[in-house]
């Protein structure tokens, strides 16, 4: 999964192959799960059918965009290795209604 933006890169890469047999969940040990903030709501929107239309893992579809509480405006997914990714609005983004 890669997403470039200006200038910046985000790439997920799945674990090579000798390394996949001791599996991995985010719930063991070890990173879990990565946050970002977006620049606003419309940008986790454009995130979110980014990563649908790739075919990524949305996560919590049911409750969009506030499966992290009322006013918390935000996209999940899991990468290739099943790390959770968020991505979040900011606080005062003037599109929220």
């Amino acid at each position: 999964m890669n997403y470039r933006h200006r200038d910046h890169d985000l790439c997920f890469l799945q674990a090579p192959t000798g390394h996949l047999a001791a599996g991995y969940h985010r719930q063991r040990i070890g990173l879990n799960h990565l946050a970002f903030q977006a620049a606003s709501r419309a940008q986790v929107d454009a995130l979110r059918a980014w990563v649908r239309d790739a075919g990524h893992t949305p996560l919590y579809e049911d409750r969009y965009p506030f499966a992290g509480g009322p006013g918390y405006y935000a996209m999940y997914c899991e990468d290739p290795d099943r790390l959770k990714v968020e991505i979040v609005a900011p606080d005062d983004d003037e599109a929220a209604t």
